[in-house]
């Protein structure tokens, strides 16, 4: 499906997988399943209710335009008891496609999650691209160490990337515990910058996004912030914009080490 984005937002195409709940009860008569798309302070940026009927399909699509920032997306099926719930981010002049499963309840509650994204050229999907994560203390220019197990989701759209980071789930992964990084004050009059200070990335996990080779190698570049990130019931969001001069610059590189380019441009939110 092709859409205009919008100029200080999203195109979205949210895809509704219902449960059998929904499915088997629309046998009988309609089943309401309602849509609602809330910022950070509960206002509706977009809430509808559509009507399963008999005879319909067993995933409901919807399309409409969102402004760009980070939204709780709600689904709720009442009378049939299924419902689903995310944090989502948007960014402007995109067309986004989400796909969501409706489950029975109770919906679990929601985790700390950091949300991560970015544009991407169409050569970035060339590299196989995936996540990876190492324990503090892993140096730029050096061998990369054994990854983490840390829970992430990845999605990728046309000319984006979203990737859920659930911190929650570093509580099971062998780590060294060394003292909190000094973090310098901001003394000037501009906004601190988005990346974070050598001294800030010693102690924090290294985030790398890993891109193969035609050989089947390996780059790994690391994302420059901090994780994890305080939860404080909203998640933390990152912008890391992939172009083609990273993607270039990679066949000159050493595979299997951290790298740390500065080629890269981060936002947070």
């Amino acid at each position: 499906m092709n859409a205009q984005p919008i100029e200080d937002g999203s195109h979205v195409f949210l895809h509704v997988n219902l449960c059998a709940a929904v499915v088997s009860a629309a046998e009988r008569a309609p089943v309401p399943v309602r849509v609602r798309l809330t910022d950070r302070v509960n206002g509706v940026e977009f809430e509808k209710t559509i009507r399963v009927e008999r005879g319909d399909a067993a995933q409901s699509v919807l399309e409409f335009d969102v402004h760009r920032g980070v939204y709780r997306l709600y689904i709720d099926a009442p009378t049939a008891h299924c419902g689903v719930n995310d944090l989502l981010d948007f960014m402007p002049e995109s067309n986004r496609t989400i796909t969501e499963t409706l489950a029975p309840r109770p919906v679990a509650s929601q985790e700390p999650v950091t949300l991560l994204d970015g544009k991407a050229p169409i050569s970035f999907l060339y590299t196989k691209p995936t996540f990876a994560f190492f324990a503090p203390g892993l140096a730029c220019d050096k061998p990369i160490t054994t990854p983490l197990a840390v829970k992430s989701n990845v999605e990728y759209d046309q000319g984006a990337y979203h990737v859920w980071l659930y911190p929650g789930s570093l509580a099971s992964a062998p780590m060294p515990t060394p003292s909190p990084p000094p973090i310098s004050p901001n003394t000037s009059a501009s906004p601190r910058s988005p990346f974070a200070t050598d001294a800030e990335l010693v102690n924090s996990v290294a985030i790398t996004l890993r891109l193969r080779t035609p050989t089947g190698l390996a780059h790994y570049v690391r994302v420059p912030i901090v994780f994890p990130l305080p939860w404080g019931g909203w998640p933390a969001h990152i912008q890391f914009d992939i172009n083609e001069d990273l993607i270039d610059s990679l066949a000159t590189e050493k595979t299997d080490v951290l790298l740390c380019p500065k080629l890269y441009k981060t936002a947070t939110h």
